[in-house]
């Protein structure tokens, strides 16, 4: 876990959130709220992405209201001229108590690269990214007890 992240602000422009995510080398942070602090959402590159793509043609003739919705939000995300206009809403968070296990069976379930820590009053504490899970396997694989090698491996059983 990240401890202590760097946050933006709802009240942030989009062009000093994205010199403060180039400055810290990061591809995303979570979003607070500019006057209780509390954590409201995240903001990515693939944010910004969808921001920069004014080119494209929205279509406005979708009857299915959860098409229609996702063209809302794509639409709210071109114009979009502070973070808060511009984040995903609703971070996704475990608590401080979370395994690794846990983190990593949540971002593959929700299908992203980064993981909000909170502690017990909601306040966030640290990030867990996709890069902290890889360190944590690579460290579990470290510990684990080298193989004698008098005893057969897996290749040499099954070529025997």
């Amino acid at each position: 876990m990240t401890p202590n992240p760097i946050t933006l602000k709802t009240t942030d422009t989009i062009d000093k959130a994205i010199a403060i995510l180039l400055t810290g080398g990061f591809n995303g942070a979570p979003v607070v709220d500019a006057i209780t602090n509390n954590l409201v959402g995240c903001v990515s590159a693939f944010d910004f992405i969808q921001k920069e793509e004014t080119g494209a043609v929205l279509p406005f003739d979708i009857e299915d209201p959860v098409e229609q919705q996702q063209m809302m939000v794509a639409a709210q995300k071109i114009v979009a001229t502070t973070v808060g206009e511009l984040m995903t809403d609703s971070a996704i968070t475990v608590t401080l108590d979370s395994s690794m296990r846990e983190a990593a069976e949540l971002l593959t379930k929700v299908k992203k690269h980064r993981l909000c820590v909170v502690d017990d009053d909601n306040t966030l504490v640290g990030i867990i990214s996709t890069s902290d899970i890889m360190r944590n396997i690579v460290d579990v694989l470290q510990a684990l007890p080298e193989k004698s090698s008098a005893e057969p491996t897996k290749e040499k059983a099954l070529s025997e």
